[in-house]
């Protein structure tokens, strides 16, 4: 293939998505040229896309094309399992997320049941010695949970082994979603990653490593420090029962602050002080300092002076996020912390002591003039007046999410628009529940929308079929997302859409209109995409 043709392909591939599966597709299609240069990028995040994608779940045919025979004859998958690969498929894979992984191999399961035979009782345990995990420990199990764990296992070393570099690894699996876990034992990670051997090489340009869930992190952790120090975003939450911490995870803080010491260039950092666990890694934080930090996540119950010293030496901070914590302390350190490249803060179903709030709106004065984004996703009467703080101190905002839902804010949102010219996106709800009565205040609220905005998400507020023809009619010509709740007839509202969208010369990539699940009569929720 000539040199400048494999070039113009790359540059063109460099503008899609990683994730936007179906344009991938459709390019390899196209012909052999493309699909030498092409299935690289289709294969670099194959468990995370970014539209539907229904056959997804056959890339479990292809790497499991990979496994030695023995194994193929005890996952009784022998004659499901193509007899020739054009490519190495799982060489090019540099994403693995875990949660993904198990919902694509439940699908391919189910799909192919009635293609394998049953498998006799204890099928698994009987073929211990083919799998790493043993799975004698769990008899209690059912085969098909076992099932899943032995594919997953399976899979998971076929791209340990083949890939020419995991840059991305998400091992988040949600504690909540009882659906997707309950069959993994707590030990099952920490054994597969003790089974990595020279193999661990496929982590040393890890870029991003997200450990999140019920299950024993130290030997991961261990493992992943053995050999990656080249992270830049990086999200850890211990166990969240501080007494099954204790009897069940041998994670310390001395993991997380050794795989720390050792990364050049952090950028983001995601961590919970939930437990005292997590308190005392933070506490063993505070005197290490991470230059190049620029992102800030801390999840938990409370937020102390030995946090927020940590906090005070990252001067390079961009983005700080505060997460379900309650401010009960005084927080005095608030009051002298600069950061000169702050631009976006974030508070979620956090809560304030009378000090630590009046502290907090002195930390918003320093750093106001530089931010470009707020985050409040609460209720604004657990945080009273720091609407008004941002409002009287914030002049060149960009991006506001914020739960609107009375008179007073909506006042102090007329506020920052009105001085803020440059808003590219507004989202104005984080409940999704459609009861402020917003049609008293929406002509002055469309005249501020200016033609910088490209995202209008108004969901959370209640309007009528007049109002929302006069949002449509005003910003029609320079959104590209809208969202709104109203009043009206689903053929009316169409009909409307269709006609401004074509009179202005705009076509809807996306547009959908749904029954809204609460109590108002005759309420849509509608979402145009242009």
């Amino acid at each position: 293939m000539p040199k400048l043709l494999i070039e113009i392909m790359t540059e063109i591939l460099s503008y899609v998505e990683d994730d936007d599966i179906n344009t991938l597709h459709s390019i390899i299609l196209i012909n052999k040229d493309w699909l030498q240069v092409g299935i690289s990028y289709l294969w670099k995040k194959p468990f995370n896309v970014k539209y539907p994608f229904k056959n997804l779940y056959k890339i479990i045919t292809i790497i499991l094309f990979y496994i030695d025979e023995k194994q193929k004859n005890i996952l009784k998958i022998k004659d499901l399992i193509p007899t020739k690969i054009l490519f190495d498929y799982p060489y090019f894979i540099k994403q693995m997320d875990f949660n993904e992984l198990f919902k694509l191999i439940k699908i391919w399961l189910n799909n192919n049941k009635p293609l394998r035979p049953n498998l006799e009782r204890n099928h698994f345990i009987n073929n211990n010695e083919y799998f790493i995990y043993d799975h004698s420990i769990y008899h209690t199990y059912s085969n098909e949970g076992q099932e899943i764990l032995a594919f997953f296992e399976s899979i998971f070393y076929i791209i340990i082994k083949r890939s020419k570099g995991i840059e991305n690894l998400f091992i988040d699996i949600n504690k909540n979603h009882y659906e997707k876990t309950f069959f993994i034992p707590n030990d099952y990670f920490s054994i597969l990653f003790k089974g990595i051997k020279e193999d661990n090489r496929c982590f040393i340009g890890l870029k991003e490593f997200v450990c999140d869930g019920n299950f024993h992190k130290a030997f991961i952790i261990d493992k992943i420090k053995e050999c990656s120090r080249e992270i830049n975003h990086l999200k850890i939450y211990p166990w969240e029962n501080s007494i099954y911490s204790t009897w069940n995870d041998d994670l310390k803080s001395k993991n997380i602050k050794e795989l720390l010491q050792i990364q050049k260039n952090l950028k983001s950092l995601t961590y919970s002080t939930v437990t005292n666990f997590g308190r005392d890694t933070m506490k063993g934080l505070k005197g290490m300092v991470q230059e190049s930090l620029e992102i800030f996540k801390i999840h938990g119950d409370i937020i102390t002076d030995d946090e927020l010293k940590y906090l005070k030496k990252c001067k390079k901070l961009k983005k700080l996020s505060f997460i379900l914590i309650d401010f009960n302390h005084p927080n005095n350190i608030l009051t002298n912390i600069q950061y000169p490249e702050l631009e976006i803060i974030e508070f979620t179903c956090c809560n304030f002591t009378r000090d630590a709030l009046e502290n907090m709106k002195v930390f918003i004065r320093n750093n106001g003039k530089n931010l470009k984004e707020i985050q409040l996703n609460q209720d604004l009467s657990r945080i009273p007046g720091i609407l008004l703080s941002f409002s009287e101190n914030c002049y060149n905002l960009v991006n506001i999410f914020v739960n609107i839902k009375d008179r007073n804010n909506m006042l102090l949102l007329l506020k920052i628009m009105s001085q803020c010219k440059n808003l590219q996106k507004i989202h104005v709800g984080c409940d999704g529940k459609p009861k402020f009565l917003a049609d008293p205040f929406m002509n002055e609220f469309t005249h501020l929308c200016s033609s910088n905005l490209v995202e209008l998400n108004i969901s959370n507020w209640r309007i009528s079929l007049n109002i929302f023809e006069t949002v449509i009619e005003k910003c029609i010509t320079f959104l590209k997302v809208l969202k709104i709740s109203c009043d009206g007839n689903i053929k009316d509202l169409e009909i409307m859409v269709q006609i401004f969208s074509e009179f202005h010369g705009r076509i809807l990539k996306g547009f959908s209109i749904q029954e809204n699940n609460y109590d108002f009569d005759n309420l849509k929720l509608v979402e145009m995409i242009w």
